[in-house]
């Protein structure tokens, strides 16, 4: 696995390829306004396709939203439930998350389900909440192939209908000890 360092008017575009030989390139004699080609040996680099990681349904009210989180904790993994700069907080992912075969449509379709469980007095503190937003992760990847993901009409309706917001996060890629690197 190689990385290429193409130098073009003091910008640097990183480009990674596979290849069996190491190519040298002597810099001597071109400047940076003319660009040049570096081809580095990473033995640390693996290509990694962008995927999706997980769906977090974060919420926000001014109320406790504890009861909420006792109820969902049965139903859901509750990764944080709290108060925070003045506000109290629960973040929470559907039970099926985490699999490299689920998808943000089967997460999705969980979320939703459970939330269409909620008694009515948890769903009013639901509907209280100033945030609702299913948030979904994806990790950024350093492979060419495209991560594509759907969600169906009659799904985006039930969000809509919900009163959730989506929010897309792409984490950048990280190396095996978990360091974020510019490849």
């Amino acid at each position: 696995m190689f990385i290429v360092a193409v130098y073009v008017h003091q910008l640097v575009y990183l480009r990674l390829i596979e290849a069996t030989t190491v190519l040298l390139v002597n810099l001597t004699g071109f400047s940076a306004s003319l660009g040049g080609l570096l081809l580095v040996r990473h033995p640390a680099v693996v290509a990694e396709s962008a995927a999706f990681l997980n769906l977090d349904l974060e919420l926000r009210c001014r109320e406790d939203l504890a009861p909420l989180a006792s109820y969902l904790e049965e139903r859901a993994m509750v990764l944080y439930s709290g108060e925070s700069e003045g506000e109290f907080r629960l973040t929470v992912e559907p039970l099926i998350g985490g699999h490299s075969n689920i998808g943000p449509d089967l997460c999705t379709g969980e979320m939703l389900a459970t939330l269409a469980t909620l008694p009515e007095h948890l769903l009013g503190l639901f509907q209280a909440c100033h945030l609702r937003i299913f948030d979904y992760g994806f990790d950024g990847g350093i492979d060419e192939k495209p991560c594509s993901v759907d969600l169906s009409p009659s799904q985006l309706a039930e969000v809509v209908r919900a009163g959730i917001g989506i929010r897309i996060t792409v984490y950048p890629y990280r190396t095996s000890e978990g360091e974020a690197t510019d490849a």
